[in-house]
């Protein structure tokens, strides 16, 4: 990502990467915000280079996740998260609820 005035992600307290390698609905985390609005920001940034970027809020609203979903259905959770990892943010995470 392009360097902005927004804060680094953070990843929210009691998170842990998921070895899940199911092939359903894969969402990987790449930001957790306290404020909604550094998460918009971040949505926006990502959708405008192409990803598929959305605000995961969590019960009660304390954390907004910001998450990508393939755009191939077929690519693994691990194989998915490698590219993240590589490409927009190195401590991204599986989301598995």
């Amino acid at each position: 990502l392009a360097k902005t005035n927004t804060p680094a992600p953070q990843a929210a307290p009691g998170a842990t990467i998921s070895a899940a390698s199911s092939k359903a609905l894969v969402q990987v985390v790449v930001g957790a915000f306290g404020s909604s609005s550094n998460a918009d920001v971040m949505v926006k940034e990502l959708k405008s280079k192409g990803y598929s970027a959305s605000v995961l809020s969590s019960k009660g609203g304390k954390w907004h996740r910001v998450v990508l979903q393939p755009a191939n259905a077929n690519v693994g959770a691990e194989a998915f998260l490698g590219q993240v990892k590589q490409n927009i943010h190195p401590q991204a995470w599986i989301l598995a609820e």
